[in-house]
């Protein structure tokens, strides 16, 4: 992400408690220029008692804007939300959600690092990094 050093060096000293301050970070792509990690849907889905979207590749203009904190969780201040990889399962392939509402709290944490090259891992799998699924077609 191109932005990764000022979210690392940013977010990372914020608390719980500015929130408020600032948007946050956006999550803009090296790879694809002019492209960014959004919200994959318009309407997110009601799953259980929270609301979730999976995140992927979209315009810049709707980017994700995030904290990302010391405890290496990761905050998104316009939605009220954290980001959290689908089941807990630390696993290529795994859809990274966006979840809302209070209801994170009763999930256990996601902790991800910043990588030196930009990439963000989940703590526990530094081999994963945030990416996206494109389907490829063949004429053959």
């Amino acid at each position: 992400f191109r932005n990764a050093k000022l979210l690392n060096d940013f977010s990372s000293k914020l608390t719980r408690e500015d929130n408020g301050i600032a948007n946050g970070i956006g999550l803009d792509l090296i790879s694809h220029q002019g492209f960014s990690l959004v919200p994959m849907l318009q309407k997110w889905l009601k799953i259980g008692p929270f609301l979730a979207s999976a995140i992927g590749r979209g315009p810049d203009h709707e980017m994700l804007q995030v904290h990302y904190y010391k405890d290496g969780q990761i905050y998104l201040p316009k939605e009220k939300g954290h980001i959290r990889v689908l089941d807990g399962k630390l696993q290529e392939g795994q859809p990274i959600l966006a979840v809302k509402t209070a209801a994170w709290l009763w999930l256990p944490k996601a902790k991800f690092v910043i990588n030196f090259d930009g990439s963000i891992s989940p703590y526990k799998a530094l081999h994963l990094g945030f990416g996206f699924y494109e389907p490829v077609y063949s004429r053959e």
